[in-house]
């Protein structure tokens, strides 16, 4: 469930997404998916939302717009599964998702011509959520992408302006039982 620039609450029901208007009691459809949607995101300052599905032949992240659920762009992430997490990059130029092939990729995409800019290995194990932080550099800016998921969490750098992309795997301490990261914010 995501809060659009709008004031409407997006969130996936099956193969649509509800935008649903609390003030008014009404509610919209986004309905581009063919299959059921695992993850979403919106993106506030450019009044877009994205989405993707799970399930078989090519997987496709849907660009939006958030006040009448417009397609503006489709994405093709190719034949992975499905994408287990999606997030808008905070300047609204790149969208990361998490895609549920045996690497568990992380693949990066320009949010306006839907081109890969990037891809990485996400490891063994299911990715279950992505945060952003900006890290102003020249040449730059790098984007720190963390990764969440079953039993690990790892940092991705992203170079925009060199398209260079590596990571480091997060460490949990020698007594310290590994858990399983569901959620992750950031502050911008």
């Amino acid at each position: 469930m995501r809060y659009t620039a709008e004031g409407h609450i997006a969130y996936p029901a099956g193969t649509s997404i509800v935008v649903f208007d609390k003030v008014n009691v009404t509610q919209k459809h986004v309905l581009p998916h063919k299959d059921e949607i695992s993850c979403l995101d919106v993106h506030q300052g450019r009044k877009i939302g994205v989405s993707a599905h799970k399930g078989a032949g090519n997987i496709i992240i849907h660009v939006w717009k958030s006040a009448d659920g417009q397609i503006l762009q489709t994405i093709d992430c190719g034949a992975v599964g499905g994408v287990s997490a999606i997030k808008i990059s905070p300047d609204g130029s790149f969208v990361a998702a998490a895609c549920q092939d045996v690497d568990h990729t992380i693949k990066l995409f320009s949010v306006d011509d839907g081109s890969l800019l990037a891809s990485i290995i996400g490891g063994d194990k299911k990715v279950l959520c992505l945060a952003f932080s900006e890290v102003p550099v020249t040449p730059g800016p790098v984007w720190r992408i963390l990764q969440g998921g079953v039993k690990h969490f790892r940092v991705i750098s992203y170079n925009a302006a060199t398209r260079a992309i590596s990571y480091k795997t997060g460490g949990y301490g020698a007594d310290v039982r590994k858990s399983h990261v569901i959620c992750a914010s950031s502050v911008h």
